[in-house]
């Protein structure tokens, strides 16, 4: 999600958030925060009201809604669309799979949930492992493939020299 598009939608939910908060939410220095913010207002997309000496308030104007109702539709298409092309992606990955390989996912985010939900949409059985302690413990070692997808898991795997699958060269 573009900068914009946060900024946007930070200054809809919370009109009187600081400069400084802009900043730590968007990830940016409080100078870059000031010139976006300019640039925003140059543009018509939001407006600046003066409360107090100290106080601000930031609001939207109707480019700023339109602006902002267009990139979270822009995002939230072009997400749909990634995740349906990495859940095929693994649908692949698993068909061509040996059938008697007990499959284990090596993790736990948003990643892991994606390919969950390809795995009991195929019908594939499957374990799940979120610590190295859990994968010494498996018995049937020669039958694990382990699929992974975080950069420190696939080297603890690759150390170990398990049959492992590194989902990010795949996708």
């Amino acid at each position: 999600m573009d900068k914009e598009l946060i900024l946007l939608r930070e200054i809809h939910l919370n009109p009187t958030m600081t400069q400084r908060d802009m900043a730590k939410v968007l990830g940016l220095s409080l100078g870059s925060v000031n010139d976006l913010l300019k640039r925003m207002v140059k543009i018509g997309a939001i407006k600046i009201e003066k409360i107090s000496q100290k106080r601000i308030i930031y609001q939207l104007t109707s480019l700023g809604f339109s602006q902002k109702a267009e990139g979270t539709y822009k995002y939230i298409s072009e997400l749909y669309k990634y995740l349906k092309d990495l859940s095929k992606n693994i649908d692949n990955l698993l068909n061509s799979i040996n059938d008697d390989s007990i499959v284990v996912l090596f993790g736990n985010d948003d990643v892991f949930d994606i390919i969950k939900m390809t795995l009991d949409k195929s019908g594939r059985q499957y374990i799940t492992a979120v610590s190295y302690e859990e994968i010494e413990a498996l018995s049937e070692k020669d039958k694990l493939l382990f699929i992974v997808w975080q950069p420190e898991n696939i080297k603890i795997l690759n150390y170990g020299e398990y049959n492992c699958i590194d989902l990010l060269n795949c996708i």
